[in-house]
């Protein structure tokens, strides 16, 4: 692969969003996300408490299909974005 194929398949930034108990946020955050960053390159990275089943239900729905993983982890926010890092 040339250096240009490689860089097509990776983003350019990775976004860490350590979450607790407000999923109704997510989307709103995804919206601003899309409007300002050309898809492709970025990927957001959603962090979740164990159980925090509704805000893991939002991202796992209404963001489906977009550039998103979600990493369990629960703790304080340093303890998540370290996590995701």
């Amino acid at each position: 692969m040339t250096p240009r194929t490689l860089r097509s398949l990776r983003p350019d930034v990775s976004i860490l969003v350590p979450t607790l108990k407000r999923p109704h946020n997510i989307l709103r955050f995804m919206d601003a996300v899309r409007q300002t960053s050309p898809i492709g390159t970025y990927k957001v990275v959603f962090v979740t408490d164990p159980d925090d089943l509704t805000t893991t239900n939002v991202i796992q729905t209404m963001v489906a299909g977009l550039d998103v993983d979600r990493l369990e982890h629960g703790g304080t926010f340093p303890q998540k974005i370290n996590a995701a890092a």
